[in-house]
């Protein structure tokens, strides 16, 4: 993600950012779909359905957050488990699937393009960081 690119947030910040990430995913029952490898977790997808029949016609699964082990990256275990979540979302009734991801994520772009997904939009997302007054 973008907050651990930027050097301005401190990295356990960060990290504990996604766990209260999770931790909110737990609460609003958003549908977790894992992967194992050798009997342990090594990847989570995260996503919720939103219906948006009223507006659009379709029923949309939103896709929250993933991340695989890098332990365990180039063995095929992402395109597994973004496939698995594809398919959970099309159980769900999705008949679309919002994602987004960080532009320098090519492993994924790779995987998105591989299942069909197309490019609609990209948006950068800008950090200004500003020197505290007395430092100035």
């Amino acid at each position: 993600s973008h907050f651990f690119l930027d050097p301005g947030f401190p990295v356990d910040r960060v990290e504990a950012l996604y766990a209260k990430w999770v931790d909110t995913a737990l609460d609003r029952q958003q549908t977790f779909v894992v992967i194992e490898h050798e009997g342990a977790i090594c990847g989570v997808f995260i996503y919720e359905m939103d219906d948006r029949t009223t507006r659009f016609g379709r029923k949309y699964a939103v896709w929250k957050l993933a991340d695989v082990d890098s332990r365990v990256r180039g063995k095929g275990l992402g395109m597994r488990l973004f496939h698995a979540t594809v398919m959970s979302a099309a159980d769900q009734g999705a008949d679309a699937i919002d994602s987004s991801l960080a532009v320098h994520n090519v492993a994924s772009q790779n995987i998105h393009i591989r299942l069909g997904f197309r490019l609609i939009t990209s948006v950068y997302t800008f950090h200004r960081w500003f020197e505290p007054k007395e430092a100035r």
